[in-house]
């Protein structure tokens, strides 16, 4: 096998056509071997669909080392990728082959595994994909700089990622993403309208290439780089999901924009490959006989505004007509010596003084103290905000507390301010009996220019309309997730009884029609139910845990509408005072077409016996088919 040509084949660079989105470096390794060509009999083919919407992926088992080679036969000329986790939409119903080969440095192996995809029915249901689109309604999308390969290339034909993917924020300065691609619901259920705006940089990014497409070619600037040419918003233009042979293509009318125009044949017809429509992302590419482009796109989220703390000019701010002067200061070097003083300017709105450069970097050696008449109360809670800006990131001490007394305060610690400015706020923290000073400390800071404003004292009780900013997310808990169908999930292969009880305004009815394959189980509801625990599927099983371990749990939902309330509770079997006895019973939310994943990682385990799963769906609307899937019931690993 030559092992150089299916090196290439992995990190081909582009011949014949000209990219100007990336520059290409050859890449060297010390050692390349054919013995050390990975073997395709060694790896397995990993096949999930979603037979609601067509989707498939595609997975190799462990890809620690190598990489897969996936041929996918929908057409006469199969689909190639090489990227695990490749997913697509194949419309027709049927059976279809899939070859995997894998590869690293040393090149691809000779040998294949095959798999096999099976679509159940034909998709000529578009309304799964609108609702992903549109939200029912209208819904902006722009191209996802965070995702790895959000614009890409490759051969004709291909997914279009073979001869280049985009890192993360490639495109970051050239207003790419700031462009919005906006699908609005018409009431049809292929059809709907499509806005393309060019957002806040008023550009789209066009391809090098175009040379003879007015108005947008005006801007070419012939250097052999893509650029940025002015666009106009697109409104209303109407948008239309096709089947085309095996394929879903969303069509655009003619000369309609995309976020970047990669040539003139998809500025005459707009065609675009869907590879999948999700909730959080839509995956596309387009072609002509030359080249193929590829897309990912993410709702789009405007930036949150920069919080500069509550509102200064609120006639509940005590600071804005408060008596406020430069109490003292006190700088010193490293040693604790004295130094010079630098001028402090201090009024209501602002305190204005440049840091000197020999001042030293332990907490507490360089003060500024401003006197207040502001009198606070033990008796209430207090907000608090103050707005540091310098040209650098900082770390300023900020310590509000009562004249005379160091050991009260509303806050006392170091606090990171980013460059250009930022906030640092309190809500309804405990007061203190006395006036009002605050104290800060610059210590550690380089000699610069420090501009404090915003600062507002006020009581919690008194609300000037702000919106405080929303927390982060927490991280998500450590936990390695054995595979769904091994040994070592506990649900995997367990025996288990199941029961329904199903009672639309609590009048019991027959039990829904249940399907079950493997760990998923499908249920058909056609009766509305408004309550909790009105739509009860309880899974008995012989599973035990046990007080001296800790467990994992995860669970997967897809619908065809939305339920506002999934219980999910993995309780005691038996009943009566045993439904006390749980590790959970969270109500979540299931959205309409979006397959949604909980999990609960490192609860502390319980002792026992039997441990029975329990759902309900109560809220159901009627004629509802939800599915469960890919439960997990595992010993926690981290």
């Amino acid at each position: 096998m030559n092992t150089k040509s299916s090196y290439i084949f992995r990190a081909a660079a582009l011949a014949g056509a000209f990219i100007a989105l990336t520059g290409c470096t050859e890449d060297t390794y010390d050692t390349v071997s054919e013995a050390g060509i990975p073997q395709a009999s060694d790896y397995n083919i990993v096949v999930k669909v979603d037979q609601e919407t067509n989707q498939f992926t595609l997975n190799i088992d462990n890809p620690v080392g190598v990489y897969p080679v996936w041929k996918i036969y929908t057409k006469a000329n199969p689909v190639i990728s090489t990227r695990d986790g490749y997913s697509d939409i194949i419309v027709p119903a049927g059976d279809y082959e899939v070859e995997m080969q894998v590869g690293n440095r040393n090149g691809i192996s000779e040998g294949v595994r095959t798999a096999t995809i099976h679509i159940e029915n034909t998709k000529i249901d578009f309304t799964p994909y609108m609702r992903n689109l549109t939200d029912g309604s209208s819904k902006e999308w722009h191209i996802d700089g965070s995702a790895p390969g959000h614009l890409g290339c490759g051969p004709a034909g291909s997914e279009g990622l073979e001869w280049w993917s985009a890192a993360p924020n490639d495109k970051k300065d050239w207003g790419v993403y700031d462009n919005k691609m906006i699908f609005a619901d018409n009431g049809g259920t292929q059809s709907g309208l499509y806005t393309y705006d060019p957002g806040e940089s008023g550009t789209i990014y066009v391809n090098t290439g175009i040379t003879d497409l007015p108005p947008y070619s005006s801007s070419n600037t012939n250097d052999g780089q893509d650029y940025c040419a002015p666009a106009e918003i697109q409104a209303d233009r109407r948008f239309e999901l096709v089947a085309d042979g095996a394929d879903l293509v969303m069509v655009l009318p003619e000369g309609t924009l995309f976020g970047y125009l990669p040539n003139v044949e998809f500025y005459n017809n707009p065609r675009l490959k869907v590879h999948s429509i999700s909730k959080n992302k839509i995956e596309v590419s387009c072609t002509n006989n030359d080249i193929a482009w590829h897309y990912i796109l993410a709702p789009f989220e405007a930036a949150e505004p920069v919080f500069t703390g509550f509102k200064y000019d609120s006639e509940f701010n005590m600071w804005k007509n408060a008596s406020v002067s430069l109490g003292s200061t006190f700088f010193a070097n490293n040693d604790w010596g004295g130094i010079d003083q630098p001028e402090v300017t201090v009024t209501n709105e602002k305190i204005f003084f440049h840091t000197p450069a020999d001042m030293g970097g332990s907490q507490w050696q360089g003060q500024v103290h401003v006197a207040t008449d502001i009198v606070l109360s033990a008796e209430e809670t207090y907000d608090f905000s103050i707005f540091v800006n310098a040209p650098v990131d900082s770390k300023v001490t900020v310590k509000p507390h009562p004249d005379g007394n160091d050991n009260e305060f509303l806050y006392a610690d170091i606090v990171d301010f980013a460059a250009d400015g930022s906030c640092f706020y309190l809500s309804d923290v405990a007061g203190f009996d006395g006036t009002l000073v605050l104290t800060l400390d610059f210590a550690g800071n380089p000699d610069t220019d420090f501009e404090i404003s915003n600062i507002v004292i006020k009581k919690h009780s008194d609300d000037d309309g702000t919106v405080l900013p929303s927390e982060p997310d927490e991280p998500e808990a450590p936990v390695t997730w054995v595979d769904v169908n091994s040994e070592d999930n506990m649900f995997f292969g367990c025996e288990y009884t199941t029961e329904f009880y199903y009672a639309p305004g609590w009048a019991q009815i027959a039990d829904p029609e249940m399907t079950a394959d493997g760990n998923s189980f499908t249920l058909s509801l056609p009766e509305a139910t408004t309550d909790q625990w009105q739509a009860q599927f309880k899974l008995h099983t012989n599973l035990a845990t046990s007080a001296d371990k800790a467990y994992d749990f995860r669970v997967t939902f897809t619908s065809d509408q939305s339920i506002p309330g999934v219980t999910y509770k993995c309780v005691k079997s038996g009943g009566g005072d045993n439904d006390n006895i749980f590790y959970m019973a969270d109500r979540v939310e299931v959205p309409a077409y979006d397959e949604v994943t909980y999990k609960w990682v490192n609860l502390p385990g319980q002792d026992i016996d039997k441990l029975s799963v329990v759902l309900d769906f109560g809220g159901n609307p009627a004629g509802t088919e939800v599915t469960v899937k890919d439960i997990i019931i595992q010993e926690h690993r981290d």
